[in-house]
């Protein structure tokens, strides 16, 4: 049986007759007259002790997420941003949001977007017409 696939009523039990009985092989037997079904592995039974033991909890602690925000809540600040500043590079953009490059590039080819800053080589002047004609006569 996988670690996943157990309810939290059904980890409780196991930490409980793990503590009670103190090895995997009693639990094993405990589980077959509760629930008449084949009992979680060793593995299993170890992997729900150790984590009660290191994070005092046996539910899982990663179902929310942390660390930087989801990309789905950011995109639209994302958006506005080269919206009303166009000139934008997508690091600084990222850096201002407290995304990372990727996710805002990523945002930007969800939209059908193309991060594209104009280089001028050279300047076109008014006077550059006449001096092609000039040129060419």
């Amino acid at each position: 049986m996988n670690w996943s696939t157990l309810d939290i009523k059904q980890k409780k039990c196991i930490l409980k007759w793990f503590i009670r009985f103190g090895n995997a092989v009693e639990v094993q037997l405990q589980w077959r007259q509760e629930y008449e079904t084949e009992p979680p592995t060793h593995l299993t039974i170890k992997s729900i002790t150790d984590k009660f033991e290191v994070h005092g909890m046996i539910c899982d602690i990663h179902k929310e997420r942390s660390g930087r925000p989801h990309t789905a809540a950011s995109s639209a600040l994302v958006l506005e941003r080269f919206v009303t500043s166009p000139q934008k590079y997508a690091t600084q953009c990222a850096h201002e949001v407290g995304l990372s490059s990727t996710s805002v590039q990523r945002i930007l080819k969800a939209a059908k977007w193309k991060v594209y800053i104009p280089r001028l080589l050279q300047a076109i002047k008014d006077d550059d017409p006449d001096h092609r004609l000039q040129f060419c006569e």
